[in-house]
């Protein structure tokens, strides 16, 4: 049964477990997880902040390239410009050219992002976003930086949230074409992106709400034949305007012993108006026993935490 908890009584549970949130991985959804079938794009995208070898077998390659941050956040208001940096750093041997653009997308339940093929989304931010540079390239040991501007109209569209994904594409000019070879072995002509970063782009405008997610579903799955480990499923929409940010964590206490457990805590994004899904898999050295929990998810405020407490036995 779902039963929420008043914010009072989760003040001692905050101060407790809030320590322990910041110690956890991040869950927020990475770029490496577009799908290469979803995503306008030919290159696979590889995560921002972290590096990648420039060509399989190349001993000359060194380290590889890196991206960082993996996202940028703007509260532009309306009629304003604001900018931020990413920095793209070659540690490798080799000498390389990229080409930046822009996709919009939207996600699933479990936060995967699925490009948006309309062209039109009401929340996409590429519209409004400008780089600089656009094209560069990257000797070896050379870093570049990269000017992203978010310029926000003063209109009604410029109130709400807009989000997007920056892709960072190296790109190879093909030789040129072999005339003793038939049309069918030389079908390719210009640029060809060969690997790919993603930073993602979030524009909170200062009038929306982002901490109006609410968790709808709190159950437990218990194993099966199919399904090896039990777990504590959470559903959770986001009713307000705005990009919530959030943190989630949950305190297992055994009825009967009182011994409490703490489950890796959950830090992700979910975007207005979408639900997502969440599984807890229980410790595989969890003492069977009749559980009393708390999921707790916080917005980085005392005064905005959501809660709920589900009991089960395991």
């Amino acid at each position: 049964m779902l039963k929420k908890l008043p914010v009072c009584h989760l003040y001692f549970l905050c101060l407790c477990l809030l320590p322990f949130s910041i110690l956890q991985a991040q869950d927020n959804p990475k770029p490496g997880d577009v799908k290469k079938d979803t995503v306008v794009k030919a290159a696979p995208i590889v995560p921002a902040a972290t590096t990648t070898t420039p060509s399989p077998g190349d001993k000359s390659a060194g380290l590889g390239v890196a991206v960082t941050p993996s996202s940028l956040r703007y509260n532009v208001k309306p009629g304003s410009l604001v900018s931020k940096t990413v920095k793209v750093t070659n540690d490798s041997k080799t000498i390389f050219k990229f080409h930046v653009a822009f996709h919009d997308y939207h996600q699933d339940e479990k936060g995967k992002p699925i490009a948006d093929t309309t062209g039109h989304y009401k929340y996409g931010l590429s519209r409004w976003v400008n780089v600089s540079p656009s094209f560069f390239e990257l000797k070896p040991g050379e870093t570049k930086i990269l000017t992203v501007t978010v310029e926000v109209p003063n209109t009604d569209e410029g109130t709400m949230a807009a989000y997007t994904i920056m892709e960072i594409d190296q790109v190879t000019e093909r030789g040129a074409l072999d005339p003793t070879k038939t049309n069918s072995q030389a079908i390719s002509m210009g640029v060809i992106p060969t690997i790919g970063f993603g930073v993602y782009l979030y524009q909170n405008p200062p009038n929306v709400k982002n901490n109006l997610v609410e968790i709808s579903k709190y159950s437990f799955t218990a194993a099966t034949d199919k399904v090896k480990t039990s777990s504590l499923d959470l559903e959770l929409i986001n009713k307000g305007d705005g990009i919530g940010f959030c943190s989630m964590y949950i305190e297992l206490t055994n009825v009967q012993t009182g011994v409490q457990k703490k489950l890796p805590v959950r830090q992700f994004t979910i975007l207005p108006g979408f639900t997502r899904v969440f599984t807890f898999p229980l410790p595989a050295d969890l003492p069977k026993g009749k559980y009393s929990s708390v999921g707790v998810m916080d917005f980085g405020n005392k005064e905005h935490v959501e809660a709920a407490e589900l009991e089960f036995t395991y």
